[in-house]
């Protein structure tokens, strides 16, 4: 429509007056206030959601790894003939109770963020709940 700045400002004044630079202000802000108050909010809560799925996967993946009794389970359930607890215990050197250390903290971190999930929605269920008895109380103190 212009070809530099200047042009544009010179002609929106000469067709519009001052009113011109402010053309598409309520279209904008009926399109950005609700677009980041809406983005803000929802942020918000999902990084809640996401911190406490994060969490819970990075401790239930280190649980996993600091408590290796996993080596010693396998190995009960694995060896011919059967043995007995001790023997497998003392069997397995100090640095073996690790094996499989890394595989086991990708096993076990999902089903953290899983466990730590559900108490999420357990809680916005509750929170929900609440909001509803209340409404309802409220409603009975009206009548």
């Amino acid at each position: 429509m212009f070809n530099n700045v200047g042009e544009a400002i010179v002609g929106t004044w000469k067709q519009d007056g001052p009113g011109g630079f402010f053309r598409g202000t309520v279209a904008t802000l009926c399109r950005e206030v609700p677009l980041y108050v809406v983005g803000m909010g929802l942020y918000a809560e999902f990084k809640k959601a996401w911190e406490t799925i994060a969490v819970g996967a990075v401790s239930g993946g280190i649980a996993a790894v600091v408590t290796p009794f996993d080596v010693m389970k396998t190995r009960m359930t694995t060896a011919t003939p059967r043995r007995p607890i001790s023997m497998v215990v003392f069997s397995i050197r100090p640095l073996g109770l690790f094996k499989g250390a890394v595989p086991r903290f990708f096993w076990v971190a999902p089903l953290g963020a899983m466990n730590l999930g559900y108490e999420l929605a357990k809680k916005a269920m509750q929170k929900n709940e609440e909001v509803v008895m209340a409404d309802q109380l409220g409603q009975k103190k009206l009548c």
